[in-house]
């Protein structure tokens, strides 16, 4: 398995779309992906990528601790990393995040 930094700045958003309601013609026999077909693949909006000082200001210290824990436990139990190493790489995403956020 091979870490991959976690970084709150890569996270979109957009409104949700309700998806195309796939109709059946039982005279007309055609294949799964024919009746499954989207009409249209792209986004109807563009995502915008928050601007990471907006995403930490105000934090304390309990709001950082808070992210530090966190991290660390997705990185342990999602990532497979042993109690140690899993602190050690949040503490470095979480002092680094810190940095940017001053």
């Amino acid at each position: 398995m091979v870490y991959r930094r976690f970084n709150i700045g890569e996270l979109r958003s957009a409104p949700a779309t309700l998806a195309t309601v796939a109709t059946v013609d039982p005279a007309n026999t055609q294949t799964v992906a024919s009746v499954a077909n989207v009409a249209d693949s792209k986004p109807k909006t563009a995502f915008r990528a928050a601007a990471p000082a907006d995403l930490y200001a105000g934090w304390d210290e309990e709001d950082w601790r808070a992210a530090f824990e966190e991290r660390a436990g997705i990185l342990q139990y999602d990532g497979g990393y042993s109690r140690q190493d899993a602190e050690r790489l949040a503490r470095a995403e979480i002092d680094e995040k810190r940095s940017r956020a001053r």
